[in-house]
This record gives C-alpha cells, structure tokens and sequence, in this order.
C-alpha cells in the first residue's frame, strides 16, 4: 500500500514539476529585487519590515500564494478533461489513497513556496543590510541593531504569519496555509462533478471565513481569532469528508 500511495503521490507532484518550481523560485529570487527598489532610495534609518511592506514584494506573495491554488485546481479539473481519473478509480485498492496523495502533493507544492518566501525575507535582509552599511559610512550612524531581522519578523504581522513563533501562531497559519491545498482540491472535484450549489456555497464559505482569519492576524497580530480559527477548522472538515466520499463514491 506504502508504494502504491508513493507512486500516486509521484504522479501528482511531478505532474508538471517545473511549475511546482517557478513558485519558490519566483518567491525567492524577486522578492529581493523588488525590495531593492524600494530601499535603494532610503538614506536615513528605517525598519527592515516597515520598507518590506511599502515595496511591492508582499503584492507578490499574494499574486504567487493566489497562481499555486489556482494551478492546483487546474491540474485537479485535468485529471477529469484527460480521463486519467477514470484510469485512477480504476486501480485495485482504497479510493481514499487518490485524494490522500492528490492532497499531499499539493501540501509538498506549498510547503517549497513558504520555503522559498521564508528564503527571499532572508534575501531582504542582505539587501537591507547592504544599504544600510552604505549610510553609516556615509553618516557614521549604524541603526542596524535597532533594525535587526529577528526584530523585524518579531513586529511584523505579515511576517509572524509566514513565520509564526509561538504555538497558537503556528497553529493558525498552518491552517491558513492548509486551507488552499484541501480548497483546490475540493472544489475541483465537486465542480467537475457538476455539483454546483454545494460546490459554490461551501467555497464561498470557506473563503469569507479565511479571508477574515488573515485580516484579524494581520491587524491584531498579539491575538489569535479563536472563533474564526475553529469554524473554519469545522467547515475544512466538512469538505475535507465531502471529497473523500465524491471519490470513493466517484460521484463525478
């Protein structure tokens, strides 16, 4: 069974691998650059996090989290456009191990895009850095230590989403980061099979409760938004179950 659920897990996940690493490269190579071009101007102290929110790197990583759940609905909504799910309903075993691998790699696709996000902050940080040697030679003034990246990924609030530091905080973004791959994957099974009203109220659903989950991280970073975190936990699990019974059923 081990193998069988590996050689799906494969299939899923280099199914168009070179897609699976424009993401995380994306993220880490033009993050740095788009950051350059919002401190290069910078000639007195400032914060490493407040020049990162100013620049044009967070709009990225909304445009990059927002192209890799679409791709994973996409390679979803194929499985049924080239008939390869007819062939993978066909396979001896548990049905559940197709929805379970189809899920896992995604999770693998997303786990490479935090990676690559987590190393163009890094990236930031050099850049910032750079810069701001230049001043204080220029200046004799070195604000770095007041600037420091452990600071700054401590007072962001984006930044203690994309890496969170206490328990509560890594529970809460790993359901944000957890929701897309279970959505995509959802919604391309319940739309292929033409299930439209479940289809779409749930998603809407499932959206409105993640979209208010980030807002309240992001504007109250000190407080962890129980109530919005358990009713979207619910209704992920109400999809998460809705999935694996539309394949096993292969209501389609």
């Amino acid at each position: 069974m081990k193998s069988k659920f590996l050689a799906l897990f494969s299939r899923e996940f280099s199914g168009r691998l070179w897609q699976v690493w424009v993401f995380p490269l994306a993220a880490a190579l033009f993050q740095p650059l788009l950051y350059w071009l919002a401190v290069r101007e910078m000639y007195e102290s400032a914060r490493f996090e407040e020049l990162y929110a100013s620049s044009a790197a967070p709009i990225l990583l909304a445009v990059l989290f927002a192209a890799l759940t679409g791709w994973m609905v996409w390679l979803t909504v194929r499985d049924f456009s080239n008939g390869s799910i007819c062939t993978l309903l066909t396979l001896p075993g548990s049905r559940g191990r197709i929805w379970l691998s189809k899920l896992s790699a995604f999770c693998a696709a997303l786990l490479l895009l935090w990676a690559g996000v987590l190393t163009g902050i890094g990236l930031c940080y050099l850049v910032f850095s750079g810069r701001c040697a230049e001043i204080a030679r220029v200046t004799g003034q070195d604000f770095r230590l007041d600037a420091g990246l452990w600071l700054g990924l401590t007072r962001s609030s984006l930044f203690r989403i994309l890496c969170p530091m206490t328990l509560p905080e890594i529970c809460s973004s790993l359901l944000l980061f957890l929701t897309l791959p279970l959505l995509a994957a959802w919604a391309g099974w319940t739309f292929a099979g033409r299930h439209f009203a479940r289809g779409g109220l749930l998603s809407i659903a499932v959206v409105g409760l993640w979209v208010l989950l980030l807002r309240e991280r992001l504007l109250y970073p000190d407080e962890i938004p129980l109530q919005y975190a358990v009713v979207l936990l619910g209704t992920l699990a109400v999809a998460a179950i809705d999935s694996l019974q539309t394949v096993r059923r292969a209501d389609f």
